[in-house]
């Protein structure tokens, strides 16, 4: 089912649903349909220019990472923490790159409390953010960390995103001791019911990236876990430049791509799960 749902998404969202629609409009020029195919290809054609220039991209994505503020100040200095502090800071996947070369020096860095039996991983890009605002917090509060993700759509006896994390975390000088797993989730929903299930926490501080953190909320809290949000890995730059810039970027279009991806997820997640008791 999952292999099913990432194809779907690779044809829907940008660039594979772009492709797709320039490949409908040729199918239509073949067929004569020359009305037909001018106006699917300039639909194809404007749309790719859109959603790859930094002025839309910003304007698809912000509002996702605005979702929730920066952690506080006051949640920082402990001044929230007492009877009814969090328990841990909870750190979500964002993807691993499996036969990564720096993969085995990580393991190795990590000393054998941290190490892992599977094939070992290497923390993509978002990973790693999410991962070092995460261990920062944690030092911070003196809490805890509990690292969330599996192996989805790699072979079996691949390394989890949870243990590449630990095993990271230890070679950045955390406590092994102080760091749990939850290693089976292939989705954020599955994250947050694992994490429930196999920790149990009452309150958590959740760390993942800050398109992310509306849906990892929502998922947290329909298991009935209190979240201080501690979004992280902030996309778009936020500082006047000298103009909005039109030239279009790769970067920009997998802007969109991502914020497109996660407005679809939260809509499909409300539907199927239902909205958040009050």
């Amino acid at each position: 089912m999952l292999q099913i749902t990432r194809v779907l998404e690779n044809l829907v969202l940008p660039p594979g649903g772009l492709i797709l629609l320039v490949v409908i409009g040729l199918i239509f020029l073949v067929a004569k349909r020359r009305r037909v195919a001018a106006a699917i290809l300039t639909a194809a054609l404007l749309a790719t220019y859109l959603l790859s220039i930094g002025p839309i991209a910003g304007a698809i994505m912000v509002p996702l990472e605005n979702s929730y503020p920066a952690l506080s100040p006051a949640v920082l200095s402990k001044d929230d923490k007492g009877a009814s502090g969090p328990d841990a800071v909870v750190i979500l996947g964002g993807g691993s790159v499996a036969g990564a070369p720096d993969a085995p020096s990580i393991a190795q860095m990590a000393g054998k409390e941290a190490q892992s039996s599977g094939s070992p991983v290497s923390l993509s890009a978002d990973a790693a953010a999410r991962l070092a605002y995460g261990f920062a917090v944690s030092r911070a509060l003196g809490l805890p960390i509990i690292v969330a993700g599996g192996a989805p759509l790699k072979p079996a006896a691949t390394e989890s995103e949870a243990q590449a994390s630990k095993a990271l975390l230890a070679a950045m000088g955390a406590d092994p001791a102080q760091v749990q797993t939850e290693t089976r989730s292939r989705t954020t929903w599955e994250n947050a019911v694992n994490v429930a299930l196999e920790y149990h926490p009452k309150r958590i501080v959740l760390v993942t990236s800050a398109y992310h953190m509306r849906r990892a909320v929502y998922c947290f809290q329909k298991q009935g876990i209190d979240v201080i949000p501690a979004p992280t890995n902030y996309t778009v730059n936020r500082e006047p430049g000298s103009g909005p810039d039109f030239m279009p970027t790769a970067y920009a279009l997998q802007t969109s791509s991502t914020a497109i991806r996660e407005r679809i997820a939260m809509l499909f997640y409300r539907l199927r799960y239902g909205a958040v008791p009050k």
